[in-house]
C-alpha cells in the first residue's frame, strides 16, 4: 500500500515533491512484474531495455471493490511544458524499471505545484528509460532546422492491465492488451 504525505488546503496550490517510495503491496508488485515480463518478451523496445511503467491507483469502495490499479507500460517522454498533473505523485523501481505512480484521489482534492527542479529531475529519470536522442535536420519554411534533441515517441495502443482488489483479499485481472 502506498501512503500519501501531503499537507494542504484544497483552495491553494501546495508545493509538492515527487519522492521515491518502495512498493510493498505484493499483489501490485507481482502484477507489475507480470506485465514487464510480457512486454519484454513481446515488444521490440522493451526487449532492448527501453520503457517504463505508469501505475494509476484509484481507491474507491464500490460493491466488493476496494482498489483498482491500472498498470500501463510506456515509451513516451514527459514534455517540458506539460502541466503538473502529468507528473507522477511518486516513483519507484521494480526489476530495475522505473515505475511512475499516479494517485487519482490526490488530484481530486489537491491542487499541487511542482518546482521546475523537481519536474526536470523526473523528466530526466523518464528520459533515461527511452531511446537516446539524435540529431536530425528538417526542412522548415525554406530553410533547414537542426534539432539536436530529437526523439520519437512510441505510443502503445493498449490500456495495460487493470487489477481489481476486492474484499477478502481477492483479485481480478482484466487485461486491456493483446500480446
Amino acid at each position: 500500500m502506498i501512503i500519501c504525505s501531503y499537507k494542504g488546503v484544497a483552495q491553494s496550490k501546495q508545493l509538492a515533491t515527487i519522492t521515491q517510495v518502495e512498493i510493498t503491496d505484493t499483489t501490485l508488485k507481482n502484477n507489475i512484474r507480470f506485465v514487464l515480463e510480457k512486454y519484454q518478451k513481446n515488444n521490440a523496445f522493451f526487449k532492448k531495455g527501453y520503457g517504463y511503467v505508469n501505475i494509476f491507483l484509484q481507491s474507491f469502495s464500490q460493491g466488493d471493490t476496494l482498489r483498482r490499479y491500472n498498470i500501463s507500460p510506456s515509451l513516451v517522454g514527459i514534455k517540458h511544458r506539460q502541466p503538473d498533473r502529468y507528473y507522477p505523485d511518486y516513483y519507484s523501481y521494480i526489476n530495475n524499471k522505473l515505475i511512475l505512480i499516479h494517485i487519482d484521489a490526490l488530484d481530486d482534492f489537491l491542487d499541487r505545484k511542482l518546482s521546475e527542479k523537481d519536474k526536470k529531475r523526473i523528466r530526466k529519470l523518464v528520459d533515461n528509460t527511452l531511446e537516446p536522442t539524435r540529431t536530425i535536420v528538417l526542412p522548415h519554411v525554406g530553410k533547414r532546422v537542426k534539432d539536436k534533441h530529437f526523439r520519437p515517441d512510441y505510443f502503445l495502443l493498449d490500456g495495460g492491465l487493470n487489477v481489481f482488489v476486492l474484499k477478502g483479499d481477492k483479485t481480478i485481472l482484466v487485461p486491456e492488451y493483446n500480446f
